[in-house]
């Protein structure tokens, strides 16, 4: 192990274990730049004396005070915590009080399934009721396309010679129906992701 330990000391414990930030490097690029042969900066005057392989790192990891920290916090929580029935069962039941009184008592589910529909089905609604231009844009333009595809539906004769015509101006209402949809429109436009639930 490199570090591990508080994040806010991990950038001064690599610089006193030996390693220098390039200039204007953020302490994330630090720390990884650290972990890399190619990468890191030895400070001057460190060079004979700074780990350079993962054994050489967890040795000076184990002498440091930052591990004798990490001992004595990982020894207070298992004898507080660990092989105690109490907490085990004060857990089982913090668990059972957390899951809704209606779902099933050998569901993992925390709620009930009438409880997510109702929770989706409002959020749904949520959703629509932000967006109501949108909502009545896209129901006017249905009526207009629905109105305009409708009147060239009725007014091609009825003879086999447009048994074609007909069947390509249904066809050009249902694929700017389907991608136009009131299911997909909310998908594109609220959240990177999207269930049609």
């Amino acid at each position: 192990m490199v570090y591990y330990g508080p994040a806010s000391l991990a950038r001064q414990y690599f610089i006193d274990m030996g390693y220098e930030p390039a200039n204007r490097q953020t302490t994330p690029d630090f720390l990884v730049a650290v972990t890399d042969p190619n990468a890191r900066i030895t400070r001057e005057g460190y060079e004979s004396r700074v780990p350079r392989t993962a054994d050489e790192f967890a040795e000076y990891y184990r002498k440091s005070d930052i591990w004798e920290v990490n001992r004595k916090d990982m020894d207070a929580y298992l004898n507080e915590l660990v092989d105690k029935p109490q907490n085990a069962l004060a857990y089982r039941e913090s668990a059972w009080a957390e899951h809704a009184t209606t779902a099933s008592k050998k569901s993992s589910y925390v709620t009930s399934i009438p409880m997510q529909t109702r929770a989706v089905m409002v959020r749904r609604l949520q959703i629509l009721m932000g967006s109501m231009a949108a909502q009545v844009t896209n129901a006017a333009t249905f009526m207009v396309q629905a109105i305009v595809v409708g009147t060239v539906f009725l007014r091609i004769p009825n003879t086999t010679t447009t048994f074609f015509s007909r069947s390509g101006v249904l066809y050009l209402f249902v694929p700017s129906l389907l991608l136009t949809s009131s299911l997909l429109t909310p998908c594109l436009s609220t959240a990177p992701f999207c269930s049609l639930a």
